[in-house]
């Protein structure tokens, strides 16, 4: 499945510690709560193709978008990777091999994600 087909987080990921993305106070929780807790994904910034519902806010991925793979790898640094629903199906179709993400400078902790240091 071309969803999971990113194996590397691109140079301004904002799962990168690198990056510096101005996201605005309480989303990086956001991301970690949708990705932890909802069984949501987080797709790549440079791939959206979907569309956000004016109302809720919500964004629907299109036919382009891919999974972010900052996201992925620091699922998989935390060991919640078959936590999420998305993921642990991708897995157990062989759409997502785990081993082959590839960490380019990654958060190592949701912690740290979190408070963007």
């Amino acid at each position: 499945m071309r969803f999971f087909d990113q194996v590397a987080p691109c140079s301004n990921c904002p799962f990168k510690k690198s990056a510096f993305m101005g996201l605005k106070p309480g989303r990086r929780e956001e991301i970690a709560n949708a990705l932890l807790h909802e069984d949501k994904s987080f797709s790549c910034h440079k791939s959206l193709s979907g569309e956000t519902d004016e109302d809720t806010h919500e964004y629907t991925p299109g036919p382009n978008d891919l999974m972010c793979a900052g996201a992925m790898i620091l699922m998989r640094n935390e060991r919640v990777l078959l936590d999420n629903r998305l993921t642990r199906i991708a897995i157990g179709f062989g759409w997502l091999e785990p081993e082959n993400l590839i960490d380019t400078g990654v958060y190592p902790t949701v912690e740290e994600f979190i408070k963007g240091e």
